[in-house]
């Protein structure tokens, strides 16, 4: 199932420090942008795919390292707290972290973060870091430990699940790739919805393949595949054209 294709190379990206484009955080910096009503269309989709409260944590994994899957938990994110729903990111990738990097949170750790309170006594509340996007909080990984895995499946996890789903509509957990680690196979349970993000011409379809053999066998559904890094212009010329035209103009 595919929610959406989401472009890197239309007009409206910004370049990073090696002058390639960059989708990160498009959804707030270009709302106008066509990558942004991607995401709109992809946060509509997920509203209505269930009946309302049903799902409120979805947890993002890839197959593959690099498919892009940090940018659209971040930009869904900001779709998500555009539509006035209180929403928290959880960057429990606790090996190669980068939602506080996107937030350009200060020494890109975050500070405490998840990692901490999970090692810790402190309260959930002292690991919460408000972003500059109203409605939506973060939860950074914090320092990268040396039992990820146990962290994410300890009970001091499953409280903060349940902090969260009091305080929030939505809780977006950024996870690491299913074919490289186990950790989103663990943290599956927790979550209402698992959502698979792929690049478009880049991720084998055999890795989308066997990523879902991998949810099946643990018996996690497998909400949808966002595909990634699909030139929506060249895929469907017309519509594109049309809709920056629009925006453009409106």
């Amino acid at each position: 199932v595919g929610f959406g294709g989401l472009n890197m190379d239309v007009n409206g990206t910004n370049n990073n420090e090696n002058g390639q484009r960059t989708i990160e955080l498009v959804a707030s910096r270009e709302p106008q942008s066509i990558q942004a009503e991607s995401y709109r269309s992809i946060r509509t989709t997920l509203l209505v795919s269930s009946p309302p409260g049903r799902i409120k944590t979805i947890l993002f994994t890839s197959p593959l390292a690099k498919e892009g899957k940090s940018s659209t938990v971040s930009n869904l994110g900001i779709t998500f707290a555009e539509a006035n729903k209180n929403v928290v990111i959880v960057d429990a990738d606790l090996r190669k972290p980068k939602q506080a990097k996107i937030f350009n949170m200060a020494g890109h750790d975050g500070g405490p973060g998840l990692s901490r309170f999970l090692s810790s006594n402190i309260e959930p509340a002292e690991v919460l870091r408000p972003t500059s996007i109203p409605h939506l909080q973060l939860i950074p990984s914090g320092p990268l430990p040396a039992n990820p895995i146990e962290l994410l499946t300890s009970e001091r996890m499953d409280s903060l699940v349940a902090y969260l789903k009091r305080s929030f509509d939505f809780i977006m957990f950024d996870t690491p790739p299913i074919l490289a680690v186990s950790d989103a196979l663990a943290m599956g349970p927790m979550a209402d919805a698992i959502v698979l993000v792929a690049r478009g011409g880049r991720t084998p379809v055999q890795a989308i393949k066997q990523a879902k053999q991998k949810l099946d066998a643990h018996k996690l559904k497998c909400l949808g595949v966002i595909v990634n890094g699909v030139d929506l212009i060249e895929q469907d010329g017309y519509y594109a054209r049309q809709y920056y035209h629009y925006a453009k103009d409106a």
